[in-house]
């Protein structure tokens, strides 16, 4: 028998509150595919955010190999791995694994739609999607065969373009074609139900979102970098940023529209562009102390830069109360590139002084106390 029991392995990169939405939404309708999650995290030891997009994706690969392995995973189950981390571009944003394994990208969903979306349903899309296409076909060489080249909303459109994405999910729908090979396949009449009935949930999530936008419309935000306060006006909210947390959510706005890596930011880049915005806001006395906080960003070996900008989505969220909202505000990598940035429109951030009036961004300002 196919299997029916399939486990969700989420690596450090994705999202834990997203994996739990996950897996209540997949829970939610019932039926013979069992969805568990793996709690703990398989990806310890490597970095993996440091490794080219070849060398992660054969990491990727190697951790679904030693958990089937180490647990024994009977061969008809199957493993899912959702990932934090970008990756080439995989036809449907998911990848098969030899047998019945395959590896999902959970991330930076919001570029597909128009307005703020919860990556829940297009993840969710994907799963299912992928448990139907590995039932139909052996390989992703297979069926690459029977992929639509022009967009039908059918899961087997090749989405050659950000638009058939949002069509293909948003109509949760199948070709007579592609329904007409299930039949030849002889697949099981109530696991293909459990699927459409999913489909059906994110249709109904993603089918309005143009209207549903209206509550959650994006909004100017205003920077006083001397106060440490961003203003998100329309939302009436302050958020107030400690010295090192502006000083690094003003280096990512400087280079939002590109974005860059983190395995980038060597401590040399960071003392040329981080430290004089540090210097800024820092009241300590002695700048090498300063210097040593902007240096421990660039550590490898170290947690600090992602707990900082984690702190920052943080206080985002507490203020705005929606995460997909909060997603466009925060320091966040998107899903076919490494880069992290924020997505946030650059006509919608304003620099302002004290008196509310507009001002250069810092980075534009000279020194004042000329260290």
């Amino acid at each position: 028998m196919k299997f029916n029991n399939i486990y969700l392995i989420a690596d450090e990169h994705f999202d834990s509150s997203l994996l739990t939405k996950t897996l209540e939404l997949l829970r939610s309708v019932p039926g013979p595919i069992r969805f568990s999650a793996v709690p703990e995290s398989l990806l310890t030891g490597t970095d993996s955010n440091t490794l080219s997009a070849a060398d992660r994706r054969q990491h990727l690969l190697q951790t679904i190999k030693r958990y089937r392995e180490a647990n024994k995973t009977p061969e008809q189950d199957s493993l899912i791995l959702l990932s934090g981390l970008s990756d080439d571009f995989y036809w449907f944003n998911s990848k098969f694994v030899d047998g019945n394994d395959g590896i999902v990208y959970g991330s930076d969903w919001d570029r597909y739609f128009s307005v703020p979306t919860d990556s829940v349903y297009p993840v969710v899309y994907e799963i299912t999607a992928w448990v139907l296409r590995s039932r139909l076909f052996g390989n992703i060489s297979e069926a690459a065969l029977h992929a639509h080249r022009s967009p039908r909303g059918c899961f087997m459109d090749l989405c050659t373009n950000d638009s058939d994405v949002t069509l293909k999910m948003r109509t949760g729908d199948i070709c007579p074609e592609c329904l007409e090979f299930i039949r030849e396949k002889r697949l099981s009449t109530v696991v293909v139900s459990q699927i459409f009935q999913l489909w059906n949930v994110v249709s109904s999530k993603l089918s309005y979102r143009n209207t549903a936008g209206f509550q959650e419309e994006l909004m100017p935000l205003e920077i006083n970098f001397a106060k440490k306060e961003l203003y998100l006006t329309g939302y009436d909210a302050v958020i107030e940023l400690a010295p090192i947390q502006m000083s690094v959510y003003a280096f990512f706005l400087k280079h939002s529209k590109t974005g860059i890596a983190l395995r980038e930011l060597t401590a040399d880049l960071l003392n040329r562009e981080l430290l004089p915005l540090y210097l800024k806001l820092f009241k300590g006395s002695i700048s090498d102390e300063a210097r040593a906080t902007v240096e421990s960003l660039a550590d490898p070996a170290s947690n600090s830069l992602s707990e900082v900008i984690s702190k920052i989505r943080r206080k985002f969220l507490d203020s705005v109360g929606s995460e997909t909202l909060a997603s466009h505000y925060t320091i966040n990598k998107g899903l076919k590139e490494n880069n992290h940035r924020i997505r946030l429109p650059e006509q919608l951030v304003r620099w302002v002084d004290s008196n509310g009036f507009g001002t250069p961004a810092p980075w534009e300002q000279s020194s004042k106390d000329g260290r």
